[in-house]
């Protein structure tokens, strides 16, 4: 491969690893939102919705 190629493929995949990164942090801004299976990268695994309270929890069935 050219030079000129493989710089030209190397900056396209570093700018559109860029727009992921940024489009991932504005969707973690929203705490409805879980950007990864444990809710964020602290792993924290806690959300603050509160549709599903101690009051209807044993309501919940199997979907």
């Amino acid at each position: 491969m050219k030079l000129k190629t493989l710089s030209i493929v190397m900056m396209s995949v570093a700018v559109s690893g860029v727009a992921v990164a940024d489009e991932l942090r504005l969707l973690q801004k929203n705490e409805n939102n879980w950007v990864s299976a444990a809710g964020n990268y602290n792993n924290q695994r806690y959300s603050k919705l509160a549709q599903i309270n101690k009051d209807n929890v044993a309501d919940l069935k199997m979907a």
